[in-house]
């Protein structure tokens, strides 16, 4: 899959698991939490993770491998950051409270996202 698709449709996904991760935390709806923990999972090890990672694979094909190396410390940091994050503004805000400004902060940033790439590459369609 081209990694223009792949990550539009992270852009997508992510913030559809999200909500359905943070409803179901919120109203202890254990079905909820389990489909949208596997979206945001399809999305953070899948969609998003290899399209982004084949994107900055093809910037300089000659230094691959330290390009990939970066990549790599850069997405390790993206993913534990954020639950650290959460986690401190769950013990001061409450769990409920920090997961719907997650919720928010990561909606728009991956609309913002999403519309930056279909400008950037000329596609007024999503696919």
């Amino acid at each position: 899959m081209p990694e223009n698709k792949s990550m539009k449709i992270a852009y997508i996904l992510l913030p559809i698991g999200f909500t359905l991760l943070t409803i179901g935390s919120i109203y202890g709806n254990l079905a909820s939490i389990l489909i949208g923990c596997s979206v945001v999972g399809a999305v953070s090890y899948g969609f998003g993770y290899f399209g982004s990672l084949a994107g900055v694979s093809k910037l300089n094909p000659k230094e691959k491998s330290r390009i990939v190396s970066g990549y790599l410390i850069f997405a390790y940091l993206g993913f534990g950051i954020p639950s650290i994050i959460l986690g401190l503004t769950s013990e001061k805000y409450g769990i409920e409270n920090s997961l719907i400004m997650y919720l928010i902060v990561t909606t728009i940033v991956s609309v913002t996202l999403l519309i930056r790439q279909i400008k950037t590459t000329g596609n007024k369609e999503l696919w």
